[in-house]
C-alpha cells in the first residue's frame, strides 16, 4: 500500500491563526476520482468524506462525532448529518453502530470508508 508521509498544513491567514490546532493538521485529505466526479454530491459532502477518510485509524475506521466533524469543516452538525446519510446511500461509507451492553442506547458510531487506503 502506498504510505503517505505525515504533513502540516499551513495555517489560512484569512481564518486567523487559531482556525486549526496543529496537532489535528497531520495528512493530505485524499479524496479519488470517484467521489471527486460524483455529481450526486455536494462540495461539502465530498470534503466530509476526505475528512473522514482522513480520521480512519490503521482499520479503516473513524469514530469522530457529527460534532468534530462539524467543527473541522465549519459546516452545521445537521450538514454533516446529511452529508454521512448521502455518502452511506451512494455507498461511499458505512455506518456501524455501537450500543450499550443490553441497551438500545447507542454508545458511538463507527464510520468506514468503502474506499480506504491505508496511509
Amino acid at each position: 500500500m502506498l504510505k503517505l508521509p505525515k504533513i502540516r498544513i499551513i495555517k489560512d491567514l484569512w481564518l486567523g491563526d487559531d482556525w486549526m490546532d496543529e496537532e489535528k493538521a497531520n495528512y493530505y485529505v485524499i479524496i479519488p476520482a470517484s467521489v471527486r466526479y460524483d455529481n450526486r454530491l455536494t462540495a461539502n459532502e465530498k470534503l466530509l468524506y476526505g475528512e473522514i477518510t482522513s480520521l480512519c485509524d490503521d482499520k479503516g475506521e473513524c469514530i469522530a462525532t457529527n460534532k468534530h466533524l462539524s467543527e473541522l469543516l465549519r459546516i452545521s452538525k445537521l450538514t454533516v448529518s446529511r452529508g454521512i446519510a448521502n455518502l452511506e446511500k451512494l455507498g461511499y461509507i458505512e455506518r456501524l453502530m455501537i450500543f450499550k451492553n443490553n441497551s438500545k442506547e447507542i454508545d458511538y458510531r463507527i464510520l468506514k470508508s468503502k474506499t480506504y487506503h491505508s496511509r
